[in-house]
């Protein structure tokens, strides 16, 4: 007796095929989903690093804003503490401000800056390098209303660019912003600003007495070049991003991308609003209130107008925006990012 093996037929095996492919659908689409959610959190993960990152160079251009390093441009409780010297300066962003040296917050891109699409506000931090010239001599003349200095004279140890537009004038307890000043006169062995008042520089002394200084605070001014950094957002050949741009009193470097996963980058600032807060007196309440750059920048809002001599620290938020097919994540980072008092 023969015995016969029965098969699938045609039907059984459509159904089988059918029955299959569903659970091999099921199988690709549920992975698909896992390997895209695991793109997604990859994503994610990148651009909290590079909030992160972007955030710990900013800070460190922040705190280091000044002379000094963490030595605050705006705890000052008098006007005489910075001194602005000269108006012009031979680069179109430093034009944006020459009442202030420091950390300030900038709404729109400077007339031939180049800066297209811009989206966020510029950052701009100044500060003095760490290579100094010494003062070796300096002369007084008697100002308008103030006794100023005419002459001064520091060693030449060749540490600074002598043919830089901008300079830090730094002593202990003094700011000036020489910008526009000109190339100071080297000999080899000293360089000599000269007929300041002349051309107009004053550069007030405190204590004067017979037309001698006795204020030793002028004896520790040290020169120093001024370096300008400017941070925003914007898009550079087709590409957005994080960008920096750095002045050295000298040139202008070209954008740097820093990352083009940062979508926004915004100010807010913490100022005193009283006159002369007494910082060595824990028992005196001053009065404090945070303002937005359009805030310090516009009039109607008298407590914040101007007032960019009182910051005490700059609150500084990043975002980043990751997207997912039709769907779009934010994420943001702030600090708040003080000096000493």
């Amino acid at each position: 007796m023969k015995h016969y093996i029965r098969g699938f037929n045609l039907i059984e095996l459509l159904v089988a095929i059918a029955i299959s492919a569903s659970i091999i659908s099921a199988i690709v689409f549920s992975y698909s989903n896992l390997f895209s959610g695991y793109l997604f959190n990859n994503t994610k993960i990148d651009a909290q690093q590079s909030l992160k990152l972007a955030m710990s160079m900013i800070r460190h251009d922040i705190q280091n804003a000044g002379v000094f390093g963490s030595f605050s441009l705006h705890n000052m409780s008098a006007t005489s503490m910075y001194n602005s010297i000269g108006t012009s300066c031979g680069n179109e962003w430093c034009t944006l401000d020459t009442a202030g040296v420091g950390v300030v917050g900038i709404s729109s891109a400077p007339s031939g800056s180049g800066i297209s699409g811009l989206t966020s506000e510029i950052l701009r931090v100044q500060y003095g390098t760490n290579k100094v010239n010494y003062l070796t001599a300096i002369e007084s003349m008697v100002c308008a209303s103030n006794n100023c200095i005419n002459r001064m004279q520091f060693n030449n140890n060749g540490s600074i660019d002598l043919t830089a537009s901008s300079y830090i004038l730094a002593s202990a307890n003094h700011l000036y912003s020489l910008n526009g000043i000109g190339v100071p006169t080297a000999d080899g062995t000293s360089v000599v600003f000269s007929n300041l008042v002349g051309a107009n520089y004053f550069i007030q002394i405190e204590s004067q007495s017979s037309g001698i200084i006795y204020d030793p605070d002028q004896y520790t001014m040290q020169l120093m070049n001024l370096n300008t950094k400017y941070y925003y957002v914007a898009t550079v050949n087709g590409q957005s991003g994080l960008y920096v741009v750095a002045f050295n009193g000298v040139s202008l470097s070209s954008p740097a991308l820093i990352s083009t996963a940062i979508s926004s980058l915004s100010l807010r600032y913490i100022i005193y609003t009283t006159s002369s807060p007494n910082f060595n007196n824990s028992s005196v309440n001053d009065s404090y209130t945070i303002c937005t750059t359009s805030e310090m920048n516009n009039s109607v809002n008298s407590r914040c107008f101007n007032r960019w001599g009182r910051v005490l620290s700059v609150i500084i938020t990043l975002t980043s925006s990751v997207t997912n097919g039709a769907n779009t994540t934010t994420q943001a980072i702030s600090d708040n990012i003080g000096w000493l008092r």
